[in-house]
């Protein structure tokens, strides 16, 4: 029995996280049901939940409907890539005309299938691994303004 809860507490120190911001209570439901055996999933179905848990902790993955009830589409999506950081962004919504103006690392209008749920995360997974992780760009961008040759403003 020891053995068994010290392996129940080594996979869930060792699953990835999930923040799923979606207002629609059955969409997460079916993410859930999707990517739960690889994810601790997270919903947040407002903006100031998922600011209030972005705040709180890292993801490895945000899933993402841009049109949530107290925010528009552009703040939305401001909010995720500023507090987000490294993590693996799916932006999934049927509100957007234009979907390649999206900059996430995969989108897809609704509806959604539960195939093209599990492709999505592992496309987004897949992108954000060849991102600049930012805390290394703004390490660098400290590190070349505080150089001796740069006057300082």
């Amino acid at each position: 029995m020891k053995y068994f809860l010290l392996l129940i507490k080594w996979l869930g120190d060792n699953m990835k996280s999930l923040l799923i911001i979606e207002d629609d209570p059955m969409f997460p439901t079916l993410i859930e049901r999707v990517l739960g055996k690889e994810f601790v999933c997270t919903v947040a179905p407002t903006y100031a939940d998922a600011a209030r848990e972005l705040k709180k902790q890292s993801f490895d993955l945000v899933w993402c409907d841009l049109r949530l009830p107290d925010s528009h589409q552009d703040l939305t999506l401001g909010l995720v890539k500023g507090l987000a950081g490294t993590a693996a962004i799916v932006v999934c919504t049927g509100v957007v005309q234009d979907i390649s103006s999206i900059h996430a690392d995969a989108v897809s209008r609704k509806p959604i299938t539960p195939e093209s749920i599990a492709s999505l995360a592992s496309e987004a997974m897949a992108n954000a691994r060849k991102k600049i992780p930012l805390e290394r760009t703004v390490d660098s961008i400290t590190a070349l303004t505080s150089a001796s040759f740069l006057p300082i403003p």
